[in-house]
């Protein structure tokens, strides 16, 4: 049997890890090989894009996507693991904290911020994940990252709790920054709720699936299309010689006419690109490279 090619952006329920989701769709779907992008911790919810068997080879093309969160925090409250799953470590009074205080304040975690990351995350300490460490106790040394704040938006106060919305670059912990915003506040903070909207403009609540709808397609859940995933990338439309000349991992020569929606400039080197087959399948991904004259187009990833 051919191994699929299938991308479904499931809406991660509250208290299932990522590899619960994944764990799914990979029974429910009967497809072995599966992973995903943007680990989302067990209390959050929202958009978790699951890559299933040659998909898998996709998942570097958007692992660096930003992301967009909706978020709670609660001050006068702070946690070992920065949410409402954690220890509590410390209360302190919050009563003097006012909206605009917090309106103003959300001013300061926007643009290029310096992160520590939680004890409590994947991140790996001689190869072994922090949380683990943490977890049996030993010390676990946090470590500096510099993330980009897009957008954050103060959608509801409600003191002691405070809504608000994010955009962020990969890589940013949202937990760090309700922490680092408590701490800022002079009163401590933890999330009570974190929910992802988007990864990128590709994954988004209008195109997540629910559980339910894993549960009662089964294998006749269909996917998010890969070739308008890539819609962003030139694409190249081959014919059946040339789709095995792929096959075996050779390089095939562009005629710069062929491309869509655009030929890239003479000399500009590496520039990504799709191929796709006639029934409008995806074949490979790859990068177009310029050599004197000619253009040639260099299978990346094949996904025959």
């Amino acid at each position: 049997m051919a191994e699929p090619l299938l991308i479904v952006n499931l809406n991660k329920p509250k208290g299932w890890t990522s590899f619960d989701a994944v764990k799914l769709l990979r029974g429910r779907l009967r497809i072995r090989k599966a992973g995903h992008l943007g680990t989302l911790d067990p209390f959050a919810t929202g958009a978790l894009p699951i890559f299933l068997g040659k998909a898998t080879r996709l998942i570097p093309l958007f692992n660096t996507t930003d992301k967009v969160y909706r978020a709670t925090l609660r001050l006068g409250l702070r946690t070992d693991t920065f949410d409402e799953a954690g220890t509590l470590l410390q209360e302190r009074d919050a009563s003097s904290i006012s909206e605009a205080k917090v309106r103003e304040s959300a001013s300061h975690f926007t643009g290029q911020l310096e992160q520590l990351t939680p004890i409590y995350s994947a991140v790996k300490v001689q190869g072994v994940p922090s949380y683990r460490l943490a977890r049996q106790g030993k010390p676990v040394e946090r470590k500096a990252r510099t993330v980009q704040v897009y957008r954050l938006e103060v959608l509801r106060i409600a003191l002691p709790e405070v809504e608000f919305e994010v955009h962020c670059s990969s890589g940013t912990y949202i937990r760090t920054l309700a922490d680092d915003w408590g701490e800022h506040l002079g009163v401590g903070a933890h999330l009570t709720a974190l929910h992802r909207v988007a990864c990128g403009p590709w994954f988004h609540e209008g195109n997540a699936v629910q559980v339910e709808d894993v549960r009662a397609q089964g294998e006749e859940l269909r996917g998010l299309d890969p070739v308008a995933l890539l819609s962003h990338l030139p694409t190249l439309t081959v014919d059946a010689p040339e789709v095995e000349r792929l096959r075996q991992g050779q390089a095939l020569t562009v005629d710069p006419e062929q491309l869509s929606p655009w030929p890239p400039k003479e000399r500009e080197a590496g520039v990504s690109a799709k191929v796709v087959g006639s029934l409008q399948n995806l074949i490979a991904v790859g990068s177009l490279m310029w050599k004197d004259t000619r253009l040639t187009f260099q299978p990346e990833r094949v996904l025959l």
